[in-house]
């Protein structure tokens, strides 16, 4: 263990070696792999075999995070993937789940600020610690006044596919990746720079926005209990003119992260998805997630009129720093 100050508690202590995706998100896409292992956008020809993960919490702030992450897990995560549910009741645990998630992302994401304005920054920073207390169980009425949203697969697909978002198919099922990023939102009610924080589990979308844009996200704002409904869920207006240009640009990286394989990764890779196809082809893919991945990948396939084998990819420009592992 390292020696240093928690990050939640901000007690000299020893520190854990802190996922900032969940354990049970990784183990699951390990699982759910063909390959069995993780590849990082920063570097897609070295295969990983955990999450992003560093001393950042004590043991007791890593129980308090446990103990919404089980639930999560149990009542949404696996539900909505392995059984494609989409209508969910939930208490508390899911919006301190949430945050919890978000919080990990934007400590993580505040090293990389030098892209940012002063005032982003700071505002940032006092999310962060509004966030924090909240989380510790002290909330405080300091500080900027952020909402915290899901969208879930049907939704989020949805979304992309009417702006023409060209997105990998595995993206909204398998990916992670996290971002903060701020937008001009101008609708008359909210006027100037908003902030976003992003955080893509497989299956699920998690955006913590400034200047509760609740309106422009239906059906998926959390509260302290409520219910999620895939079908009622949303995006409008300029909040979607926002984050369809993020989505753009944020695929767009990925591609070209994909563009970088090497040809003998890419022909492993490729073997081995193939080999997984024609197991669902027979009815053989024992994974139930696998297997709609794969079913995914064939009606994609089908509808662009391609072959299933290796594609080109197109060279596209980085347009954001950011790790989304494919």
């Amino acid at each position: 263990m390292t020696r240093g100050v928690c990050a939640l508690c901000l007690t000299l202590t020893d520190l854990r070696d802190s996922h900032i995706v969940p354990k049970f998100v990784n183990r699951w896409l390990k699982a759910s792999s063909p390959t069995k292992q993780f590849r990082n956008s920063g570097n897609p020809n070295k295969a990983e075999q955990d999450g992003p993960h560093r001393p950042l919490l004590c043991g007791g702030c890593e129980a308090r995070f446990s103990a919404w992450e089980q639930p999560f897990a149990d009542k949404l995560f696996k539900p909505h993937l392995d059984k494609r549910e989409t209508k969910f009741t939930y208490e508390g645990w899911l919006l301190r789940f949430a945050t919890s998630l978000l919080w990990r992302v934007a400590i993580l994401e505040r090293e990389n600020t030098g892209n940012l304005a002063p005032a982003s920054v700071q505002l940032l920073n006092a999310w962060c610690e509004r966030s924090r207390n909240f989380l510790l169980g002290t909330p405080s009425e300091s500080g900027p006044h952020w909402t915290s949203h899901v969208l879930m697969v049907p939704a989020l697909q949805d979304f992309l596919v009417k702006e023409g978002v060209d997105y990998p198919v595995s993206y909204t099922l398998r990916a992670r990746a996290q971002a903060v990023f701020f937008a001009t939102l101008n609708d008359g009610v909210r006027v100037g720079t908003t902030g976003f924080i992003y955080a893509k589990i497989p299956g699920f979308a998690f955006l913590a926005c400034e200047n509760d844009p609740g309106d422009l996200l239906p059906g998926t704002l959390l509260d302290e209990a409520g219910v999620l409904d895939a079908e009622t869920q949303a995006v409008k207006d300029q909040v979607r003119t926002i984050l369809a240009q993020f989505f753009r640009e944020h695929c767009a990286q990925i591609e070209t992260s994909r563009a970088k394989l090497s040809p003998k990764q890419l022909k492993l890779l490729t073997s081995k998805i193939e080999a997984e196809v024609e197991r669902a082809k027979q009815g053989k893919a024992s994974d139930p997630m696998l297997a709609r991945l794969v079913d995914e990948r064939i009606r994609a396939a089908r509808r662009q009129g391609l072959s299933l084998g290796p594609q080109p990819v197109p060279q596209q420009p980085v347009v954001r720093p950011g790790g989304a592992p494919s």
